[in-house]
């Protein structure tokens, strides 16, 4: 079973299923730990985005029929 986190963009705060209060208070804002789970979020949502632009730019050229 994989394990899910999320970060919160505002305040980097990590909350993983079913806590309700985050985990990261443990860690520090600038830990080799945070700054890892801060790129792993970026360069999803890098991915996305170009994912997404690509398949609006696709769909602009397509005719209707």
């Amino acid at each position: 079973m994989p394990c899910v986190i999320a970060l919160a963009k505002d305040k980097e705060e990590v909350f993983v299923p079913g806590c309700s209060e985050p985990v990261n208070a443990r860690y520090d804002v600038d830990s080799l730990a945070m700054r890892l789970l801060r790129r792993v979020r970026d360069e999803a949502h890098r991915h996305a985005l170009s994912r997404h632009r690509m398949s609006r730019s696709i769909q602009m050229f397509k005719s209707k029929p």
